[in-house]
């Protein structure tokens, strides 16, 4: 194991990362592949996910926001 994942992982100093895609990359390296540390709800239906890299094990925080409802689409079946 190197010296990285073997040290205690200050969250206070993370980056916080506002990703709007479907699957969030790495902003040290641009690494799709992130190992959820752990994940918490917030009060206002987000999610907060403290991840880390799997290719240069850089600790970062994934914030996923509530998504809208769609709009009711009309209905031809609707009087």
């Amino acid at each position: 194991m190197n010296e990285q994942a073997t040290r205690r992982i200050d969250w206070s100093a993370v980056p916080l990362v506002f990703i709007p895609v479907v699957r969030p990359t790495c902003p040290h390296c641009g690494s799709q592949r992130l190992t959820i540390v752990r994940s918490e709800k917030g009060g206002d239906g987000s999610v907060s996910r403290k991840c880390v890299c799997n290719r240069c094990s850089k600790p970062l925080l994934v914030v996923v926001e509530p998504t809208e409802p769609p709009e009711p689409v009309a209905s031809f079946w609707q009087a």
